[in-house]
This record gives C-alpha cells, structure tokens and sequence, in this order.
C-alpha cells in the first residue's frame, strides 16, 4: 500500500513537472503554421507586450512566454521534438532528473541516473552580443565566434588517462 501511495504521488508530481504552455496557443497560430506566420506572431505579440510599451507584471511574465514559444517554434529540432514529444527537448527530457533516480537511490544504494555520470560538463558561456533595436523588432541573423576549450577524450576530463596522478 505504502508503494501505491509514493508511484501516485510520482505521478502526479511528474505530471505537475512537465507542465508547460503550449507555444502554439501562446503566439495565437495553428499548428500547421508556417515559418513566416509564427514569426509575424511573435513580432507583433512580442511588441505588444514589451515591457518598454506594457510595464505591468502581467505583461512582463506574457513577453517571456511569447520569448519561450518563439524559442521552440522558431528552432527546427525543438518544434519537431515538441510535436513528436510534447517537450522541446525531446522523449524523456526533464533537465537531467529522472523519477527512477528516487528508486534507484533506495533500492541500489547509489542512485543516480547512469546517463548522468561520467562525463564532465564545462562551464557556461557568457557573450555579450550588441543589437540594434531595428534588428531586434525586425530580426536579422548574426555570425560570432567562441573560443571553445574541449575536453581530452582520453580522460573524459577527469585528469587520468591511466588511473594515475598525472594532469593530461
């Protein structure tokens, strides 16, 4: 009975997790809509609801919706993934946190999803990009360049190719 309770307490909270807006119904357009009616949608919603043009909190929290919805269906993989899977980042995403971690934590002692484990992540990126506010409204493709450091595939970043001490 007890592990009734905790898998309905488990669904309900994965449910309440993957919880998202539809950016379909967001930016106002169907979902055969074309590249050009979901831009012209964000444009004119993204204007609308501008904090410079709309100050109220409502409006605020509307532009980062629109900014969301636009981000997913503007991206090709993300608008696929979010068709095929109802998240943008694909079957089973949920930022790295998987339900089974829980179980596997209780009944194996070391929990963790396996996916997970391994390898090292780097450090987050910060660029600062200037844009002109034409640009902005209007949109306008920019190229840049980021120096990237990548991790030796021999270690995994771990450091030790060999089990040993040493720094590769």
């Amino acid at each position: 009975m007890f592990s009734g309770i905790i898998f309905g307490l488990l669904y309900v909270l994965s449910s309440l997790v993957s919880a998202e807006v539809d950016p379909y119904l967001v930016l106002g357009i169907s979902k055969d809509a074309d590249d050009k009616t979901i831009k012209s949608a964000y444009r004119q919603l993204s204007k609308q609801y501008h904090p410079d043009k709309n100050p109220s909190a409502e409006a605020h929290q509307r532009f980062i919706e629109i900014g969301e919805a636009y981000d997913i269906l503007s991206d090709e993989q993300k608008k696929l993934n979010y068709d095929q899977f109802g998240d943008p980042n694909g079957a089973g995403a949920g930022g790295g946190f998987h339900f089974n971690d829980i179980f596997d934590q209780f009944f194996n002692g070391h929990g963790g999803n396996p996916a997970n484990q391994g390898k090292r992540r780097g450090q987050d990126a910060l660029i600062d990009l200037q844009v002109m506010l034409k640009d902005f409204y209007t949109g306008r493709d920019l190229d840049f360049s980021v120096e990237m450091n990548n991790i030796c595939e021999a270690c995994e970043g771990t450091g030790s190719a060999d089990g040993q001490s040493h720094q590769c």
